[in-house]
């Protein structure tokens, strides 16, 4: 409840009580205290109901805001999930292409270790590519 509500509230328990307070003095100064205590309980029930009222608007509001943060919260729980399996799977890639280059540079480094002895007739384009490996270190 805002601040516009709440001053909108009270200036209505007030008018109420003000109206019913001037009806019982005015029933008590002409017809008596009988009929100034029934406008007084009348303005009681009324003030009742409107307090009710107000309590069924404010429950109303609390319950839309706690459906509102269950609706986030679980939005949010979505999300941390499709995070969380995000960086499994990049952690598997991560892992994947770790062993890919370790095997790249073991079999780069058997390459570019064997001795030129060990070199047999191949085709001239894969000596080539041998001889670039041997080159880069």
């Amino acid at each position: 409840m805002n601040l516009l509500d709440a001053l909108a509230d009270g200036a209505t328990y007030l008018t109420i009580a003000g109206v019913g307070a001037a009806a019982a003095a005015a029933a008590y100064r002409w017809l008596g205290w009988r009929q100034a205590a029934a406008i007084g309980a009348v303005t009681i029930a009324a003030l009742g109901v409107f307090y009710i009222m107000d309590l069924q608007d404010d429950k109303a509001r609390v319950e839309k805001e706690l459906s509102e943060t269950k609706a986030t919260l679980e939005r949010e729980r979505k999300q941390s999930a499709a995070v969380t399996e995000g960086t499994k799977e990049a952690e598997k890639v991560i892992v994947t292409v770790t062993k890919t280059v370790d095997r790249i540079v073991e079999v780069e480094r058997e390459v570019a270790d064997a001795p030129p002895e060990d070199d047999g007739p191949v085709a001239p384009v894969l000596k080539r590519a041998l001889d670039g490996l041997r080159d880069t270190e």
